[in-house]
């Protein structure tokens, strides 16, 4: 039984290899398009070297032949197999170069590819420039040299490396903070300003890179805005978006929230609910750090007495049964509190987002133009 078992594993990893090798020698082909796609290490590489040896056979010019690469290593890598497997090709003997030829064509070499195929080291080393092995990067950086003016770039320009754009961004972003701090009654000191509080300075940064890395977007968005300052339509549209009302201010929602009891509702909650259970009664030594106060200390008190931890409304068993059955008009008057605290306390969470958002896309909007003028002054351009 098992050794009946071995042989069918066999079988069906010989099967296995063979489609694997059938996929690889259709991707190999250059007749065909193809598109591979595999996990690092799986042979995507040693498949598109044997597409180009077959190119090479074929009699393509290997001028002609373009291979782009997201890494210099990989490019290099590429180079080396390929001049590698054609110096083997020049040197080797008749019958195993035949072999060679018939494992990567499938069928026998005619006698002019073994021809072809001994010349093609010596052909490789002869070609102008050699075969074309370049990352996408410096492809691009070839195409908008030959056509500068078509592309919106400067002629003879000049590509950062990625140490020299770091550090011409961080030149903007400084350029930038210092402008608002010495401007503070300006749309760019208030930004600053607000940024300021609500991230440090380690977290200020990543935030602006990320939004530099989206620079395209940024400015795509700020062109559609209709108003004269595009980052108040954008807060506009924040605003709208996540149920801010337009005249929705900080003050105006603490003043709303500070009301959403009266010191007269307070002082007749916390006598009856002294009257109830042990949970009612926490209830009013809770509210009674609201009665008699205003702003900041009276909101805190009616949130942590009315809303969770999670600023959600508590539910209803924050007040007793018996004291909801025995006093249904205070119940409602709490409920209505509550539900009234809950839409407020968002509303402000919210307000801060979009005021937070808004300036700090502000700010990013400021360092990259700066960053663009540098680039222009010294004739760069960058990825």
């Amino acid at each position: 039984m098992s050794g009946n078992t071995n042989i069918a594993d066999a079988r069906s990893l010989d099967e296995i290899r063979a489609e694997a090798n059938a996929y690889q020698k259709n991707a190999a082909n250059p007749e065909n398009s193809a598109w591979v796609s595999a996990n690092a290490g799986t042979g995507k590489t040693y498949v598109l070297v044997l597409r180009i040896l077959r190119l090479l056979l074929s009699g393509a010019p290997t001028e002609s032949i373009l291979c782009l690469t997201f890494t210099k290593a990989a490019a290099a890598e590429m180079s080396n197999r390929l001049l590698a497997r054609l110096a083997e090709w020049a040197a080797t003997t008749d019958d195993d170069l035949t072999r060679e030829l018939h494992g990567l064509l499938g069928r026998d070499a005619s006698a002019e590819e073994r021809h072809t195929a001994r010349c093609l080291f010596a052909r490789m080393l002869d070609a102008p420039g050699g075969l074309k092995i370049m990352t996408i990067h410096a492809f691009c950086d070839r195409v908008l040299r030959r056509f500068p003016l078509e592309a919106g770039v400067p002629p003879s320009f000049k590509v950062l490396t990625d140490e020299e754009r770091s550090a011409a961004i961080d030149e903007a972003i400084t350029h930038i903070l210092e402008q608002g701090a010495r401007e503070p009654d300006t749309a760019l000191g208030k930004a600053l300003i607000t940024v300021v509080a609500n991230a440090g300075e380690s977290k200020f940064h990543e935030l602006i890179s990320a939004i530099i890395a989206q620079s395209g977007n940024l400015r795509t968005l700020v062109r559609a805005q209709p108003t004269d300052d595009p980052f108040e339509g954008i807060e506009a549209r924040l605003r709208a978006t996540l149920g801010v009302g337009a005249n929705d201010t900080e003050i105006s929602l603490i003043a709303a929230l500070e009301s959403v009891l009266t010191d007269t509702q307070i002082t007749t909650a916390i006598a009856t609910l002294n009257e109830g259970k042990s949970t009612d009664q926490k209830l009013a030594l809770v509210l009674a750090g609201a009665r008699g106060k205003s702003g900041p200390d009276r909101c805190a008190a009616l949130i942590e007495a009315l809303l969770t931890k999670h600023l959600e409304p508590r539910s209803s068993r924050y007040i007793t049964k018996a004291i909801r059955d025995g006093h249904p008009a205070l119940a409602a008057t709490l409920d209505e509190a509550r539900d009234a605290c809950a839409d407020l306390e968002a509303r402000r969470h919210a307000l801060a987002v979009v005021l937070a958002s808004c300036a700090l896309l502000r700010l990013a909007d400021a360092v990259i133009q700066h960053y663009e003028e540098a680039k222009l002054q010294r004739n760069a351009v960058d990825f």
